[in-house]
C-alpha cells in the first residue's frame, strides 16, 4: 500500500542501450481514473530507463497502479536513439493495474473515545474510580495509539480499551489517533476533563451532639442527635 509521499519507481526496458537528446522523457501512469506522469531519473547509456513518481495527496488507485499503452512521452524536442543514432521504438502495450501497488491517501475516520464507566455520584461528571477508556475504531483501522499528555508521548493501543492511572486530566490531555493499512492517520479524538480517583476517603468521625444528663461522657443522654464530621 502506498500513501502520500511514497515514491513509485517504473522502468522501461529496451532491447539495447539508448541515449537521450534534447531533454528528458516522462512516463504515463494510471492511478484509478487519473493519469499522472513519472519523471525521468536515470538510465541513459543503458537499455533501461528509470522513472519516479511521488504519491500526492488525493491520489487513489484501489486496484493498483497501471501503465497505459504507449506511455513513454518524449516531448517535441526529445529524441531517444540507439548507439547508431537510430530512433528507438517507443510504442508499448498497456500494463494492467498491479495490486501490489495500491494507492490510498484517504485518511480513516476518527475514533470515538470515552470513559468505559463514569462511576460515582454522577455518571456524567468525569469523576470516576475506573480508569478504563473505551475506543471505538472504524473498520479500516490497522493500528492505534494513545497519549496521556496531549500528544507529547505515545503508547501503542491494543484491542479497544486502555487504562489511565489515577490522576486529574485536563480536557485534551488524553488523545487517540489511528492509522489505516496505508499509513494514513485520522483526526485525533480527545477526551474531556477527567479525574480518576481510586483512593479511599478518610473515615468520618461520629459522636453525640450533646451527652446530657449527670455526666457528659457516659453516653447516656436524652438527645439522640449525632454529629458526623466528614
Amino acid at each position: 500500500l502506498l500513501n502520500e509521499g511514497d515514491t513509485v519507481t517504473a522502468k522501461v526496458t529496451f532491447s539495447e542501450a539508448v541515449t537521450l537528446d534534447g531533454g528528458s522523457p516522462a512516463l504515463k501512469l494510471q492511478l484509478g481514473a487519473t493519469e499522472v506522469q513519472a519523471i525521468y531519473e536515470s538510465g541513459v547509456g543503458t537499455n533501461e530507463l528509470v522513472f519516479e513518481y511521488v504519491i500526492q495527496a488525493g491520489d487513489t488507485a484501489d486496484q493498483g497502479i497501471a501503465i497505459p499503452a504507449n506511455a513513454l512521452i518524449l516531448g517535441q524536442d526529445v529524441k531517444l536513439v540507439d548507439q547508431a543514432g537510430i530512433d528507438a521504438v517507443t510504442t508499448s502495450d498497456a500494463v494492467a493495474a498491479n495490486s501490489g501497488f495500491v494507492v490510498d491517501t484517504t485518511a480513516p475516520m476518527a475514533p470515538v473515545l470515552g470513559l468505559a464507566l463514569d462511576a460515582g455520584v454522577s455518571d456524567t461528571d468525569g469523576i470516576t474510580n475506573n480508569g478504563e477508556m473505551q475506543v471505538t475504531l472504524p473498520t479500516d483501522a490497522a493500528q492505534w495509539r494513545y497519549s496521556l499528555d496531549a500528544g507529547d508521548t505515545w503508547s501503542s493501543g491494543s484491542g479497544t480499551v486502555f487504562t489511565v492511572p489515577p490522576e486529574i486530566y485536563d480536557a485534551n490531555d488524553i488523545v487517540v489517533e489511528i492509522a489505516d493499512a496505508a499509513g494514513n492517520t485520522s483526526t485525533a479524538a480527545y477526551a474531556s476533563a477527567l479525574t480518576v480517583d481510586t483512593a479511599s476517603p478518610v473515615a468520618p468521625t461520629v459522636s453525640l451532639t450533646l451527652d446530657s444528663g449527670v455526666s457528659d461522657t457516659d453516653g447516656i443522654t436524652n438527645n439522640g442527635e449525632m454529629q458526623v464530621t466528614l
